[in-house]
Protein backbone atom coordinates (compact mmCIF):
# COMPACT_ATOMS: atom_id res chain seq x y z
CA UNK A 1 0.00 0.00 0.00
CA UNK A 2 1.61 2.73 -0.46
CA UNK A 3 1.95 6.08 1.71
CA UNK A 4 0.83 9.67 1.33
CA UNK A 5 3.49 12.04 1.13
CA UNK A 6 3.08 15.08 3.53
CA UNK A 7 1.56 17.61 1.20
CA UNK A 8 -1.38 15.02 -0.15
CA UNK A 9 -1.70 13.73 3.77
CA UNK A 10 -2.69 17.89 4.41
CA UNK A 11 -4.81 17.82 1.25
CA UNK A 12 -6.58 15.26 2.87
CA UNK A 13 -7.20 17.21 6.20
CA UNK A 14 -10.23 19.71 6.70
CA UNK A 15 -9.81 22.90 6.74
CA UNK A 16 -10.08 23.96 10.34
CA UNK A 17 -11.75 27.20 8.17
CA UNK A 18 -14.62 24.78 6.71
CA UNK A 19 -17.04 24.69 9.34
CA UNK A 20 -16.98 28.78 9.73
CA UNK A 21 -17.12 28.68 6.20
CA UNK A 22 -20.31 26.25 6.34
CA UNK A 23 -21.95 28.28 8.72
CA UNK A 24 -21.39 31.43 7.19
CA UNK A 25 -22.85 30.67 3.66
CA UNK A 26 -26.21 29.00 5.64
CA UNK A 27 -26.44 32.67 7.12
CA UNK A 28 -26.18 34.01 4.15
CA UNK A 29 -29.13 32.17 3.37
CA UNK A 30 -31.08 32.31 5.63
CA UNK A 31 -30.45 36.37 5.73
CA UNK A 32 -31.34 36.73 2.07
CA UNK A 33 -34.50 35.02 2.53
CA UNK A 34 -35.33 37.51 5.50
CA UNK A 35 -35.08 34.80 8.45
CA UNK A 36 -32.95 37.16 10.84
CA UNK A 37 -33.49 34.99 13.61
CA UNK A 38 -31.68 31.40 11.36
CA UNK A 39 -28.92 34.26 10.03
CA UNK A 40 -28.11 35.38 13.31
CA UNK A 41 -27.86 31.99 14.88
CA UNK A 42 -25.40 30.62 11.55
CA UNK A 43 -23.28 33.75 12.17
CA UNK A 44 -22.78 33.31 15.66
CA UNK A 45 -21.59 29.40 15.26
CA UNK A 46 -19.39 30.60 12.51
CA UNK A 47 -17.77 33.52 14.40
CA UNK A 48 -17.01 30.52 17.23
CA UNK A 49 -15.98 27.98 14.80
CA UNK A 50 -13.16 31.33 13.58
CA UNK A 51 -13.05 33.81 16.07
CA UNK A 52 -10.27 35.63 14.82
CA UNK A 53 -12.04 36.94 11.45
CA UNK A 54 -13.00 40.41 11.34
CA UNK A 55 -15.05 39.52 8.46
CA UNK A 56 -17.31 36.91 10.44
CA UNK A 57 -17.49 39.35 13.39
CA UNK A 58 -18.52 42.24 10.52
CA UNK A 59 -21.56 40.71 8.85
CA UNK A 60 -22.70 39.38 12.20
CA UNK A 61 -22.43 42.73 13.64
CA UNK A 62 -24.36 43.66 10.32
CA UNK A 63 -27.22 41.21 11.50
CA UNK A 64 -27.21 42.64 15.02
CA UNK A 65 -27.60 46.30 13.94
CA UNK A 66 -30.87 44.71 11.64
CA UNK A 67 -32.62 43.50 14.90
CA UNK A 68 -31.12 46.44 16.87
CA UNK A 69 -28.83 44.96 19.22
CA UNK A 70 -26.39 47.79 19.13
CA UNK A 71 -24.97 46.64 22.48
CA UNK A 72 -23.85 43.07 20.58
CA UNK A 73 -22.86 44.72 17.56
CA UNK A 74 -20.71 47.33 18.96
CA UNK A 75 -18.69 44.33 20.74
CA UNK A 76 -18.11 42.75 17.37
CA UNK A 77 -17.53 45.80 15.58
CA UNK A 78 -14.63 46.56 18.35
CA UNK A 79 -13.38 42.75 17.83
CA UNK A 80 -13.46 42.92 14.37
CA UNK A 81 -11.26 46.53 14.61
CA UNK A 82 -8.92 44.80 16.95
CA UNK A 83 -8.45 41.79 14.36
CA UNK A 84 -7.96 43.81 11.61
CA UNK A 85 -7.38 47.57 12.46
CA UNK A 86 -6.87 47.87 8.41
CA UNK A 87 -10.30 46.55 7.09
CA UNK A 88 -12.33 50.05 6.78
CA UNK A 89 -15.24 48.20 6.53
CA UNK A 90 -15.21 46.87 9.93
CA UNK A 91 -14.08 50.31 11.32
CA UNK A 92 -16.72 52.09 9.60
CA UNK A 93 -19.54 50.14 10.76
CA UNK A 94 -18.07 50.35 14.84
CA UNK A 95 -18.05 54.24 14.29
CA UNK A 96 -21.58 54.04 12.64
CA UNK A 97 -23.10 51.70 15.84
CA UNK A 98 -20.95 54.21 18.25
CA UNK A 99 -22.57 57.35 16.49
CA UNK A 100 -25.80 55.69 16.51
CA UNK A 101 -25.71 55.34 20.15
CA UNK A 102 -24.53 58.67 20.85
CA UNK A 103 -20.62 58.32 21.35
CA UNK A 104 -20.12 60.84 19.11
CA UNK A 105 -16.11 61.15 20.36
CA UNK A 106 -15.52 57.74 19.61
CA UNK A 107 -17.19 57.74 16.54
CA UNK A 108 -15.04 61.06 15.37
CA UNK A 109 -12.15 59.14 16.14
CA UNK A 110 -12.82 56.35 14.03
CA UNK A 111 -14.24 58.03 11.16
CA UNK A 112 -10.71 59.36 10.87
CA UNK A 113 -9.36 55.76 11.36
CA UNK A 114 -11.12 55.20 8.21
CA UNK A 115 -9.92 57.76 6.67
CA UNK A 116 -6.58 57.18 7.30
CA UNK A 117 -7.32 53.47 5.71
CA UNK A 118 -8.95 54.48 3.38
CA UNK A 119 -8.84 58.57 2.27
CA UNK A 120 -11.72 58.25 -0.03
CA UNK A 121 -14.08 56.48 1.93
CA UNK A 122 -17.44 59.04 1.13
CA UNK A 123 -19.68 57.82 3.70
CA UNK A 124 -16.96 58.08 6.49
CA UNK A 125 -16.17 61.94 5.03
CA UNK A 126 -20.15 62.42 5.40
CA UNK A 127 -20.77 61.61 8.57
CA UNK A 128 -17.21 62.37 9.84
CA UNK A 129 -18.32 66.22 8.48
CA UNK A 130 -21.68 65.90 10.12
CA UNK A 131 -20.39 65.49 13.77
CA UNK A 132 -17.19 68.26 13.07
CA UNK A 133 -20.11 70.66 11.96
CA UNK A 134 -22.62 69.12 15.28
CA UNK A 135 -19.31 70.37 17.38
CA UNK A 136 -19.41 73.63 15.85
CA UNK A 137 -15.72 72.80 14.04
CA UNK A 138 -17.07 73.88 10.79
CA UNK A 139 -13.31 74.79 9.85
CA UNK A 140 -12.49 70.88 9.28
CA UNK A 141 -15.93 70.05 8.28
CA UNK A 142 -15.50 72.22 5.71
CA UNK A 143 -12.14 70.78 5.17
CA UNK A 144 -13.90 66.82 4.94
CA UNK A 145 -16.02 67.54 2.50
CA UNK A 146 -13.82 69.95 0.27
CA UNK A 147 -12.22 67.02 -0.04
CA UNK A 148 -14.72 64.67 -1.83
CA UNK A 149 -15.40 67.68 -4.44
CA UNK A 150 -12.22 68.01 -5.36
CA UNK A 151 -11.32 64.30 -6.39
CA UNK A 152 -14.94 63.68 -7.98
CA UNK A 153 -16.38 67.16 -8.95
CA UNK A 154 -19.66 65.00 -10.06
CA UNK A 155 -19.85 63.58 -6.45
CA UNK A 156 -23.76 64.73 -5.66
CA UNK A 157 -23.43 63.52 -1.93
CA UNK A 158 -19.77 65.66 -1.25
CA UNK A 159 -21.71 69.30 -2.68
CA UNK A 160 -24.60 68.35 -0.68
CA UNK A 161 -22.76 68.44 2.45
CA UNK A 162 -20.83 70.74 1.85
CA UNK A 163 -23.72 73.22 1.18
CA UNK A 164 -25.56 71.70 3.69
CA UNK A 165 -22.43 72.49 6.62
CA UNK A 166 -22.25 75.86 5.23
CA UNK A 167 -25.99 76.61 5.74
CA UNK A 168 -24.92 75.37 9.65
CA UNK A 169 -22.73 77.94 9.55
CA UNK A 170 -24.84 80.63 7.90
CA UNK A 171 -22.97 80.97 4.86
CA UNK A 172 -26.14 80.56 2.92
CA UNK A 173 -23.90 82.05 -0.31
CA UNK A 174 -21.51 79.29 -0.59
CA UNK A 175 -24.66 76.77 0.50
CA UNK A 176 -26.54 77.68 -2.47
CA UNK A 177 -23.85 77.17 -4.88
CA UNK A 178 -23.19 73.93 -3.16
CA UNK A 179 -27.14 73.23 -3.84
CA UNK A 180 -27.21 73.66 -7.35
CA UNK A 181 -24.37 71.87 -8.30
CA UNK A 182 -25.55 68.66 -6.85
CA UNK A 183 -29.21 69.49 -8.26
CA UNK A 184 -27.14 70.05 -11.98
CA UNK A 185 -25.90 66.43 -10.86
CA UNK A 186 -29.36 65.39 -10.17
CA UNK A 187 -32.32 67.19 -10.61
CA UNK A 188 -34.75 65.97 -9.25
CA UNK A 189 -33.27 65.05 -5.63
CA UNK A 190 -35.75 65.66 -3.48
CA UNK A 191 -33.55 66.23 0.05
CA UNK A 192 -31.85 68.89 -1.98
CA UNK A 193 -34.37 70.60 -3.39
CA UNK A 194 -36.00 70.53 0.15
CA UNK A 195 -33.33 71.81 1.70
CA UNK A 196 -32.90 74.87 -0.91
CA UNK A 197 -36.29 75.58 -0.04
CA UNK A 198 -35.40 75.82 3.88
CA UNK A 199 -32.26 77.77 2.88
CA UNK A 200 -34.83 80.77 0.89
CA UNK A 201 -37.61 80.88 3.41
CA UNK A 202 -34.49 81.26 6.42
CA UNK A 203 -33.10 84.36 3.53
CA UNK A 204 -36.40 85.77 2.94
CA UNK A 205 -36.50 84.43 -0.40
CA UNK A 206 -40.31 83.29 -0.24
CA UNK A 207 -41.23 83.16 -3.85
CA UNK A 208 -38.34 81.07 -4.56
CA UNK A 209 -39.27 78.68 -1.66
CA UNK A 210 -42.70 78.48 -3.01
CA UNK A 211 -41.59 78.03 -6.31
CA UNK A 212 -39.54 74.83 -5.63
CA UNK A 213 -41.96 73.49 -2.64
CA UNK A 214 -44.54 73.30 -5.87
CA UNK A 215 -42.07 71.44 -8.26
CA UNK A 216 -41.25 68.95 -5.66
CA UNK A 217 -45.37 68.17 -5.18
CA UNK A 218 -45.78 67.72 -8.73
CA UNK A 219 -43.39 64.89 -8.67
CA UNK A 220 -44.53 63.65 -5.05
CA UNK A 221 -48.17 65.01 -4.19
CA UNK A 222 -48.66 62.94 -0.94
CA UNK A 223 -45.63 64.71 0.56
CA UNK A 224 -48.01 66.00 3.35
CA UNK A 225 -44.88 68.01 5.05
CA UNK A 226 -43.86 69.98 1.92
CA UNK A 227 -48.08 70.56 1.71
CA UNK A 228 -48.26 72.30 5.23
CA UNK A 229 -44.66 74.00 4.79
CA UNK A 230 -46.03 75.52 1.51
CA UNK A 231 -49.07 76.30 3.20
CA UNK A 232 -47.84 78.31 5.25
CA UNK A 233 -45.55 80.45 3.12
CA UNK A 234 -49.01 81.22 0.95
CA UNK A 235 -50.37 81.98 4.33
CA UNK A 236 -47.64 84.64 5.06
CA UNK A 237 -46.40 85.45 2.01
CA UNK A 238 -44.46 88.80 2.47
CA UNK A 239 -44.42 88.47 6.60
CA UNK A 240 -41.14 87.13 7.30
CA UNK A 241 -41.42 87.30 11.46
CA UNK A 242 -40.43 83.51 11.48
CA UNK A 243 -36.97 83.82 9.35
CA UNK A 244 -35.34 83.22 11.93
CA UNK A 245 -37.11 80.47 13.45
CA UNK A 246 -36.86 78.85 10.03
CA UNK A 247 -33.35 78.80 9.98
CA UNK A 248 -32.92 77.40 13.23
CA UNK A 249 -35.35 74.53 12.09
CA UNK A 250 -32.47 74.50 9.55
CA UNK A 251 -29.78 74.68 11.41
CA UNK A 252 -31.36 71.64 13.66
CA UNK A 253 -31.77 69.01 10.92
CA UNK A 254 -28.18 69.86 9.15
CA UNK A 255 -26.17 69.16 12.57
CA UNK A 256 -28.30 65.21 12.91
CA UNK A 257 -26.26 62.80 12.10
CA UNK A 258 -29.34 60.46 12.29
CA UNK A 259 -30.99 62.29 9.39
CA UNK A 260 -28.09 62.58 7.53
CA UNK A 261 -27.59 58.52 8.00
CA UNK A 262 -31.07 58.65 6.74
CA UNK A 263 -30.82 60.22 3.42
CA UNK A 264 -27.96 58.42 2.76
CA UNK A 265 -29.75 55.50 3.01
CA UNK A 266 -32.46 56.70 0.90
CA UNK A 267 -29.60 57.37 -1.88
CA UNK A 268 -28.90 54.06 -1.49
CA UNK A 269 -32.33 52.73 -2.16
CA UNK A 270 -32.70 54.39 -5.21
CA UNK A 271 -29.60 53.10 -6.40
CA UNK A 272 -30.76 49.36 -5.52
CA UNK A 273 -28.40 49.28 -2.39
CA UNK A 274 -30.92 47.36 -0.63
CA UNK A 275 -28.20 45.83 1.95
CA UNK A 276 -26.60 49.42 2.60
CA UNK A 277 -30.06 51.06 3.08
CA UNK A 278 -31.28 48.73 5.35
CA UNK A 279 -27.99 49.05 7.25
CA UNK A 280 -28.33 52.85 7.32
CA UNK A 281 -32.09 52.51 8.44
CA UNK A 282 -31.67 50.34 11.17
CA UNK A 283 -29.52 51.97 12.18
CA UNK A 284 -31.51 55.17 12.42
CA UNK A 285 -34.25 53.25 14.06
CA UNK A 286 -31.69 51.99 16.51
CA UNK A 287 -31.19 55.58 18.14
CA UNK A 288 -34.97 56.11 17.65
CA UNK A 289 -37.17 53.18 17.47
CA UNK A 290 -40.73 55.54 16.94
CA UNK A 291 -39.02 57.10 14.16
CA UNK A 292 -42.14 55.89 12.08
CA UNK A 293 -41.06 57.60 8.99
CA UNK A 294 -37.51 55.64 8.67
CA UNK A 295 -39.63 53.00 10.26
CA UNK A 296 -41.47 53.44 6.67
CA UNK A 297 -38.28 53.92 4.11
CA UNK A 298 -36.94 49.93 6.16
CA UNK A 299 -40.23 48.69 4.76
CA UNK A 300 -39.66 49.86 0.92
CA UNK A 301 -36.15 48.30 1.42
CA UNK A 302 -37.51 45.04 2.27
CA UNK A 303 -40.43 45.59 -0.57
CA UNK A 304 -38.32 46.07 -2.98
CA UNK A 305 -35.74 43.51 -2.10
CA UNK A 306 -38.35 40.74 -2.41
CA UNK A 307 -38.92 40.33 1.24
CA UNK A 308 -42.39 40.60 2.15
CA UNK A 309 -42.59 39.10 5.09
CA UNK A 310 -39.94 41.83 6.47
CA UNK A 311 -41.91 44.85 4.86
CA UNK A 312 -45.33 43.99 6.00
CA UNK A 313 -43.71 43.53 9.66
CA UNK A 314 -41.73 47.30 9.42
CA UNK A 315 -45.02 48.86 7.56
CA UNK A 316 -47.47 47.08 10.62
CA UNK A 317 -45.08 48.93 13.25
CA UNK A 318 -46.27 52.88 11.50
CA UNK A 319 -48.40 54.17 14.40
CA UNK A 320 -52.28 55.33 12.87
CA UNK A 321 -51.48 59.12 13.57
CA UNK A 322 -48.69 58.91 11.34
CA UNK A 323 -49.00 60.38 7.56
CA UNK A 324 -48.02 57.52 6.16
CA UNK A 325 -49.99 55.15 8.09
CA UNK A 326 -52.97 54.58 4.79
CA UNK A 327 -49.67 53.97 2.79
CA UNK A 328 -48.76 51.53 4.81
CA UNK A 329 -52.15 49.32 4.84
CA UNK A 330 -52.16 49.71 1.77
CA UNK A 331 -48.86 48.17 1.14
CA UNK A 332 -49.26 45.52 3.17
CA UNK A 333 -53.02 44.68 1.85
CA UNK A 334 -51.12 44.48 -1.47
CA UNK A 335 -48.64 42.17 -0.36
CA UNK A 336 -51.03 39.78 0.77
CA UNK A 337 -52.96 40.04 -1.87
CA UNK A 338 -50.37 39.56 -4.38
CA UNK A 339 -49.23 36.36 -2.56
CA UNK A 340 -52.86 34.98 -2.94
CA UNK A 341 -53.99 35.62 0.88
CA UNK A 342 -56.88 37.28 0.13
CA UNK A 343 -58.31 36.65 3.08
CA UNK A 344 -55.83 38.42 5.40
CA UNK A 345 -55.25 41.15 3.19
CA UNK A 346 -58.78 42.28 3.39
CA UNK A 347 -58.92 41.27 7.65
CA UNK A 348 -55.58 43.60 7.16
CA UNK A 349 -57.60 46.27 5.49
CA UNK A 350 -60.89 46.23 7.57
CA UNK A 351 -58.47 46.86 10.62
CA UNK A 352 -56.94 49.75 9.13
CA UNK A 353 -60.26 51.29 8.45
CA UNK A 354 -61.42 50.72 12.15
CA UNK A 355 -58.29 53.28 13.07
CA UNK A 356 -59.24 55.26 9.82
CA UNK A 357 -62.46 55.08 9.18
CA UNK A 358 -62.86 58.20 6.87
CA UNK A 359 -59.50 57.34 4.85
CA UNK A 360 -60.70 57.47 1.06
CA UNK A 361 -57.79 55.48 -0.19
CA UNK A 362 -58.26 52.57 2.45
CA UNK A 363 -62.44 52.62 1.36
CA UNK A 364 -61.26 52.18 -2.17
CA UNK A 365 -58.64 49.48 -1.74
CA UNK A 366 -61.22 47.60 0.44
CA UNK A 367 -63.85 47.69 -2.25
CA UNK A 368 -61.32 46.58 -4.86
CA UNK A 369 -60.62 43.76 -2.45
CA UNK A 370 -64.37 42.76 -1.60
CA UNK A 371 -64.77 42.66 -5.43
CA UNK A 372 -62.03 40.51 -6.15
CA UNK A 373 -63.37 37.99 -3.16
CA UNK A 374 -66.84 37.98 -4.73
CA UNK A 375 -68.21 40.14 -2.06
CA UNK A 376 -70.17 42.69 -4.54
CA UNK A 377 -72.50 44.36 -2.64
CA UNK A 378 -70.05 44.97 -0.23
CA UNK A 379 -67.91 46.50 -2.83
CA UNK A 380 -70.87 48.76 -4.49
CA UNK A 381 -71.42 49.74 -1.23
CA UNK A 382 -67.96 51.19 -0.09
CA UNK A 383 -68.23 52.62 -4.32
CA UNK A 384 -71.34 54.42 -3.77
CA UNK A 385 -69.94 56.06 -0.70
CA UNK A 386 -67.09 57.42 -2.48
CA UNK A 387 -68.90 58.60 -5.18
CA UNK A 388 -71.28 60.02 -3.17
CA UNK A 389 -68.54 62.26 -1.63
CA UNK A 390 -66.67 62.85 -4.92
CA UNK A 391 -69.33 62.95 -7.96
CA UNK A 392 -66.94 64.24 -10.10
CA UNK A 393 -63.89 61.52 -10.12
CA UNK A 394 -64.34 59.70 -13.12
CA UNK A 395 -62.47 57.07 -11.38
CA UNK A 396 -65.12 55.94 -9.20
CA UNK A 397 -67.67 56.67 -11.35
CA UNK A 398 -66.21 54.15 -13.76
CA UNK A 399 -65.29 51.89 -11.06
CA UNK A 400 -68.71 51.21 -9.46
CA UNK A 401 -70.36 51.09 -13.05
CA UNK A 402 -68.09 47.92 -13.68
CA UNK A 403 -69.31 46.69 -10.12
CA UNK A 404 -72.68 47.42 -11.23
CA UNK A 405 -72.11 45.25 -14.49
CA UNK A 406 -70.43 42.42 -12.87
CA UNK A 407 -73.53 42.18 -10.65
CA UNK A 408 -75.69 41.84 -13.28
CA UNK A 409 -77.48 45.79 -12.72
CA UNK A 410 -76.66 47.13 -16.17
CA UNK A 411 -79.45 50.68 -15.64
CA UNK A 412 -77.16 51.33 -13.14
CA UNK A 413 -73.70 50.27 -14.88
CA UNK A 414 -75.06 51.99 -17.52
CA UNK A 415 -75.36 55.19 -15.60
CA UNK A 416 -72.16 55.53 -13.70
CA UNK A 417 -70.32 54.22 -17.04
CA UNK A 418 -71.45 57.50 -19.18
CA UNK A 419 -71.24 59.73 -16.33
CA UNK A 420 -66.99 58.64 -16.14
CA UNK A 421 -67.27 59.11 -19.72
CA UNK A 422 -69.18 62.32 -19.53
CA UNK A 423 -66.27 63.30 -17.07
CA UNK A 424 -62.77 61.87 -18.81
CA UNK A 425 -64.19 61.04 -22.79
CA UNK A 426 -61.07 58.68 -22.79
CA UNK A 427 -62.69 56.62 -20.43
CA UNK A 428 -64.91 55.43 -23.52
CA UNK A 429 -63.94 52.21 -25.04
CA UNK A 430 -62.14 52.53 -29.01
Amino acid sequence: MLELGAAETRATEQDPRAPAFAHFLAGALAADRGDQEEAAKQLEAAVAADPHSAVLRSRLASIYVRDGRLADALEQCQAAVVIDPGDADSRLMLADVLSTLGRDDEAVHEYEGVLAVDPTNEQARLLLGVLYAKRGDFDHAIQTLQYLVEKDPNSFLGHYYLGRVYATAQDFKRAEEQYLIALKINPQSEPVLIDLALLYEASQRTEEAIALYEQILKTNPRRANVRRRLGGLYARQRKFDDALAQFRELQKVDTDEQDTRTKIGLIFLETGEYDRAANEFSLVLGADPSNARVRYYLGSVYEQSGNADRAIEEYRRIPPDHEWYGDSQRIIAHLLQQRGELDAAIKSIEAARKEKPDDEDLIDIQAVLYREGGRLPEAITLMQELVAAHPDNDRYQFTLGALYDENKDKTQSVEHMQRAIELNPDNAPP
